[in-house]
């Protein structure tokens, strides 16, 4: 559910990698994620995804908070 309000297409967990394919990229806010504590890298190519390092023991606590966070800086940039 969080995925699909975010705009997230699709997530995978690879190992402990999560990786994001989102409709649009919005690199500000993918930036200002990373700058949260969160392990995140633009992977460009054919299907271009975000990567997210994450502790496999709690990946869907991660994944979570990243969409929540995401969310949040999403609406706080249409506000401004």
């Amino acid at each position: 559910a969080l995925g699909s309000q975010a705009g997230i297409n699709k997530i995978e967990l690879k190992g402990n990698t999560v990786l994001f394919y989102p409709e649009e990229f919005d690199l500000p806010v993918w930036i200002a994620i990373g700058k949260k504590n969160f392990s995140v890298q633009v992977i460009p190519g054919k299907t271009p995804c975000i990567s997210m390092k994450v502790d496999k023991a709690t990946s869907l606590e991660m994944t979570s908070e990243a969409l929540k966070l995401y969310l949040k800086l999403l609406e706080n940039k249409t506000k401004s």
